[in-house]
């Protein structure tokens, strides 16, 4: 009936260990009692039935029970103290007067931990207490780290769980259904570090990353949903291949540690220019191979792999490879030619290109990898393995011009993007970052993309102080007003609970001539004016921002009664 109670059988911080003494005769329980009172916390009991009702109340650390009570005796009370809660470790030492072997073997089948003969020494009973007492301290850090690596695990389960549903939506974005691309991967772990992913540029062009990260499994691998999010959605904008190298690397710089990254090569193909331009960071040597096997060209890696710089020291050089009719293009990571057969040979460069020599028609990246597998035999590997293969046929060339994404940022095209933030993403430390990116991956705008990005910036300040955080400018004027005006805007936007902002930029040609224009609005106050007066007198210390913006070569306009605020800025004269 008491199965299950928890039993508290070790002694917490600042309390003494409580030994319960079981012992039908009162003057034998005084004696043992007074024995321990020294050392432990006493709790007695007249009978079997109290001494179970003692432990079940808890608190409970060691029983000393003797074997002949009338009743319950110590051997059922042994069995019902070790029935009662099996996860815990309460120890049970039981007193006899009797020297029967017998009696202490049935007191070690009903779980006796120790016996004691009368009349009880003192000392020897003490230091049996003590022994068993730090068999429980034992027991019980060793039953604490068991749960803390239960709840390791259980964590760590779920976070798997997690982590697959991740990778398995990122397989399911990638385009690996062209005629003849061809990718075989080995994983180290459960996860690979490894990742390549594909999608169309349209008109017959191709895109393909071939990433490695740095370590194996689950925490190399989760570099792969910003990488591929960066990368699928500016392809999908056709964004030029230095525009993605810069913002990918840009990205990991900033998510991960310094030992975190990623070498990578990037490569454009285009079936219709017979061309593939190539960024190589890190990763060995792309390859391009004629119709024949011959190497017609090479992409050595040229730059620290991405995640090492920061996006602005990051200045992307690609390598032209040709990508004739029949020829092809291989890449893969080191994991390849790092492998080793059974007697510690490495696979290397050289074996590679000789494979690769022998064109073995449309079979040739089968007979590559098969030739692999047979030199690896079986050998465990020491790195994720990853090799990908395209040949240039009349059928990808086909598949890749009736493949292309949604929209693009031609010279030509006409841009808009609008984006929102609420308080929360006021907080951000780059909130421009989508247009900071739009800007410098457009060819239209690429010569004034540092104005444009600048007068941006100076009108979201705007309306992020005198907009969302209603700022007085005019403190700037006092003794220390600087200082105290910037103080208030971190406490501003640290405590903000309200407040959003709205930001529109659009390229639209205007009659005679092509302009940019951004225009950003807050629900707040609107422009004060201070700010205003700052427009019209460039000696005020206040409101600088938006005469820097007309000195910048915009136009500038207030509009909807200060709320919103816009820069018209002259792109190139027809």
């Amino acid at each position: 009936m008491l199965r299950g109670l928890k039993i508290d059988s070790l002694a917490g911080p600042g309390r003494r260990h409580t030994v319960l003494v079981v012992d039908d005769e009162r003057l034998s329980r005084m004696v043992i009692a007074h024995s321990l009172e020294k050392h432990f916390d006493v709790v007695e009991a007249g009978n079997g039935t109290e001494a179970i009702e003692r432990v079940a109340a808890g608190g409970i650390d060691l029983a000393v029970v003797d074997i002949h009570m009338p009743g319950m005796d110590g051997f059922e009370v042994t069995q019902q103290i070790k029935w009662m809660n099996p996860g815990m470790f309460l120890p049970v030492v039981l007193m006899t007067a009797s020297n029967d072997e017998d009696l202490f073997a049935r007191g070690l089948t009903d779980g006796a931990d120790d016996f004691l003969a009368k009349p009880i020494t003192p000392s020897l009973l003490e230091a049996k207490i003590k022994a068993l007492l730090r068999v429980v301290e034992i027991l019980h850090e060793q039953r604490e780290r068991n749960e803390e690596l239960n709840r390791w695990r259980a964590r760590a389960e779920q976070d798997f769980g997690v982590a697959q549903k991740l990778f398995e939506h990122i397989a399911e974005r990638g385009r690996f259904d062209f005629p003849n691309l061809e990718i075989r991967a080995l994983a180290l772990e459960a996860f690979n570090g490894d990742i390549v992913l594909a999608a169309p540029l349209g008109k017959g062009r191709l895109r393909l990353l071939v990433g490695d990260f740095a370590g194996h499994g689950l925490g190399a691998a989760l570099g792969a949903m910003p990488v591929s999010d960066v990368f699928y959605a500016m392809t999908r904008r056709r964004f030029p291949i230095e525009a993605v190298v810069r913002e990918i690397g840009g990205k990991l710089y900033r998510m991960f540690p310094r030992h975190q990254f990623l070498a990578a090569s990037v490569t454009d193909i285009d079936t219709v220019a017979e061309k593939a331009l190539v960024w190589n960071g890190g990763l060995p040597t792309s390859l391009a191979l004629d119709a024949s096997g011959r190497i017609v060209g090479r992409a050595p890696s040229r730059h620290l792999a991405l995640g090492v710089q920061s996006a602005r020291d990051l200045v992307p050089l690609v390598t032209e490879l040709p990508f004739p009719p029949g020829g092809r293009l291989v890449m893969y990571t080191d994991g390849l030619i790092e492998a080793r057969s059974p007697s510690g040979e490495a696979f290397g460069d050289e074996r590679l290109e000789r494979l690769l020599s022998d064109p073995t028609g449309d079979s040739w990246f089968e007979s590559l990898w098969s030739a692999f597998q047979v030199f690896q035999d079986d050998n465990p590997q020491g790195d994720d393995i990853t090799l990908v293969g395209l040949r240039h046929t009349e059928a990808l060339r086909a598949a890749l011009v009736t493949r292309s994404p949604a929209g693009g940022l031609g010279a030509e095209s006409l841009i808009s993007i609008r984006l929102g933030f609420d308080h929360t993403a006021l907080r951000e430390p780059d909130p421009l970052a989508p247009l900071r990116i739009l800007i410098e991956a457009s060819p239209a705008l690429v010569g004034c993309a540092a104005e444009l990005y600048t007068i941006a910036c100076e009108l979201f300040a705007n309306a992020v102080d005198h907009g969302v955080l209603r700022l007085d400018s005019t403190m700037k004027a006092q003794p220390g007003g600087f200082e105290e005006y910037y103080r208030r805007r971190e406490t501003g936007l640290r405590e903000l609970t309200s407040g959003s902002i709205t930001v529109v930029f659009e390229v639209l040609p205007t009659p005679g001539r092509r302009v940019a224009t951004i225009r950003i609005s807050d629900d707040g106050p609107g422009v004060s004016e201070d700010v205003l007066r700052a427009v019209r007198d460039p000696k005020a210390r206040s409101g600088r921002g938006l005469p820097l913006v007309t000195e910048l070569g915009a136009e500038l306009r207030i509009l909807d009664d200060g709320h919103t605020v816009e820069a018209v800025f002259p792109l190139t004269d027809s």
